[in-house]
């Protein structure tokens, strides 16, 4: 979408986690992340998708500015955090019901990066790559899910912030007024030479189906471990089964690639 529909402005959202065992492998890539990054340790984000962006950038000749959220993924899940509008002290894992990760360490990245270097007072027009075979992404889209509230005022007496709602994107879909479709896009890039991860962001992700976790179990062991980790912390799970259980299940035979919904 970069390539065919250029912007003004480019962004990268990267889920920040503290697991060691996470941190990109290549010394050139992790010297790169955190020369984007300052705070970053590791991320659920495959290394090859880290890779891409980098590539792209020199694709298109202009900077892809990289954001992250204050805090890892890993604090927001143990309540580790000090946000105002997030419960401290609260353990709970996201879902596919409340998916704080997707607000958190996606959409409010962006929102303040753009909101502090881009926003004039209007809504920025913002390419979003849902495709002509993704219909009910692009129906179901609103920008009532997007309004953040931010601080606009301060009263004196109390020293107590007043806030803010604001609309600050309308969503633009080129590859489906186009009827650009998932084939078209992979043979797109398969006679570029480009190679991308086999299951898409975030590694593990609970809308991912079983099969497709079972696979990434064997592509990325090391990360598999911190969401193994978090389920047993918080007593919890990301889905309605524990994904110990998942992995442990029979190998699944059968194995397509249905995009999921994580930013619906």
């Amino acid at each position: 979408m970069a390539l065919h529909y250029p912007t003004d402005y480019y962004v990268f959202a990267v889920v920040l986690t503290d697991h060691q065992p996470s941190t990109p492998k290549d010394p050139g890539l992790l010297r790169e992340c955190r020369s984007r990054i300052p705070h970053f340790t590791a991320s659920h984000e495959a290394d090859l998708t880290l890779l891409n962006v980098l590539r792209l950038e020199q694709e298109i000749g202009q900077e892809i500015k990289w954001v992250a959220a204050e805090y890892s993924l890993d604090q927001f899940i143990l309540g580790a955090t000090q946000n105002p509008g997030y419960r401290a002290g609260a353990v709970m894992l996201p879902n596919s019901r409340t998916r704080f990760c997707t607000v958190e360490q996606k959409l409010k990245p962006m929102f303040w990066h753009c909101f502090n270097n881009v926003y004039d007072g209007e809504p920025m027009l913002m390419n979003i790559g849902f495709r002509w075979d993704e219909p009910d992404r692009v129906d179901g889209w609103t920008c009532d899910k997007d309004k953040f509230d931010y601080p606009s005022s301060c009263i004196i007496k109390t020293r107590r912030q007043q806030y803010r709602n604001i609309e600050w994107r309308i969503g633009n879909f080129p590859l489906y007024q186009d009827r650009i479709t998932r084939d078209q896009v992979n043979r797109f890039w398969v006679q570029k030479g480009w190679q991308f991860p086999e299951i898409s962001n975030c590694r593990f992700c609970f809308h991912h189906r079983p099969i497709e976790q079972q696979r990434q179990a064997e592509l990325e062991p090391a990360n598999l471990q911190w969401w193994l980790d978090m389920e047993r912390v918080t007593g919890n799970r990301f889905g309605k089964h524990s994904l110990q259980d998942i992995i442990s299940q029979a190998l699944l035979d059968v194995f397509d690639h249905k995009p999921c919904h994580c930013t619906d």
